[in-house]
């Protein structure tokens, strides 16, 4: 069995606040209830915020667990000073037991903590196959309401507007590994959501207008299907989250587009929905006398970064006031 400690705060001198304690107890009261085969992991490296001292907070917690350890119990103890926050934590762990299901694993935080700790090792575990896992909310008995507001902010920006290690964790992981492109069918079901998902990215459009059903069937039935290369849906998993389509301007040039449900938008997923794309029309649809260009509102920033970082190239020629005109 492994229990992982979570990191927490000490300070100046090395003492570790009341959460931290709690957590370390909290291990210490499970052990006589559990299996001897035992191995504590304990977390946390140098940060000012959270350890100013010249000794590794994973350090200072293995002091206080012998501390506090009464009786002597075959265990191993493991350092991880490598981990700076909770981001580390679950994306460094998660390659530390990698496709490891032999033991079970228990993961100790606080109660206030546990939501975001939960969403971040629930996501680095599935992508490497680690399955025998819990987690330990120690209650706190929190009042705070600023760790509590903090808190929820924490776990909505992750999950809603993910940003730094942990946006490129995902973008180069999680959904290089989950993310797939497919083939939009020519039915009405398919074409509801594709109208549906339009209607909330209606300002990024030339036209403007908002479509009912009946209207858009027509354009749906002929215009999708008439261009060169066929739509297709980006799917995390088996959810529906964006589309991928190809207007042909004329034959061998095709304009690229793309676009995203809202609540699936400012997540990262445009980069790495590109390049799936691209790859399947390398490898399906490519000829040499085939150009796929791109045509962006320039109020649409977003879009216009995941084709840059797909390798198209600005044509200022072409650009206007209006649109950047992209090349592949």
């Amino acid at each position: 069995m492994n229990i992982i400690i979570l990191g927490g705060a000490n300070d100046k001198n090395g003492i570790l606040n009341n959460f931290t304690q709690k957590r370390i107890i909290k291990c210490y009261e499970m052990l006589d209830s559990t299996d001897k085969d035992i191995t504590i992991h304990f977390s946390g490296g140098f940060n000012k915020k959270f350890n100013d001292t010249g000794i590794s907070h994973s350090k200072i917690c293995l002091n206080y667990f012998e501390k506090i350890c009464k009786n002597h119990y075959n265990i191993k103890k493991e350092q991880h000073a490598c981990n700076n926050n909770t981001i580390g934590e679950a994306i460094n762990f998660g390659k530390y037991f990698e496709n490891n299901n032999d033991s079970n694993i228990t993961i100790i935080t606080n109660d206030w903590h546990t939501e975001r700790v939960k969403y971040l090792f629930e996501k680095t575990f599935e992508y490497y196959n680690i399955r025998n896992y819990i987690f330990v909310g120690v209650i706190s008995n929190i009042l705070d309401e600023k760790i509590i507001q903090n808190e929820s902010k924490k776990i909505k920006d992750m999950k809603g507007n993910p940003y730094g290690l942990w946006k490129e964790w995902l973008v180069n992981n999680y959904y290089d590994k989950f993310l797939n492109i497919r083939l939009i069918e020519k039915n009405d079901m398919n074409g509801k959501i594709i109208v549906n998902m339009r209607n909330e990215n209606n300002k990024y459009f030339f036209n403007e207008s908002k479509f009912e059903w009946a209207s858009f069937k027509k354009i749906f039935y002929t215009k999708y299907f008439s261009n060169e290369i066929p739509p297709f849906f980006i799917c995390l998993k088996d959810e529906i989250v964006g589309f991928i389509g190809c207007k042909t301007v004329e034959k061998d040039i095709n304009d690229i587009g793309i676009m995203f449900f809202k609540k699936f938008q400012n997540r990262g997923l445009g980069k790495i929905s590109l390049k799936k794309f691209l790859k399947i029309y390398d490898k399906d649809y490519y000829n040499k006398n085939k150009v796929i260009i791109a045509q962006i509102l320039k109020t649409n920033i977003g879009s216009y970064k995941i084709f840059i970082s797909n390798d198209f190239k600005l044509d200022e020629n072409k650009s206007t006031d209006i649109i950047y005109f992209l090349n592949k």
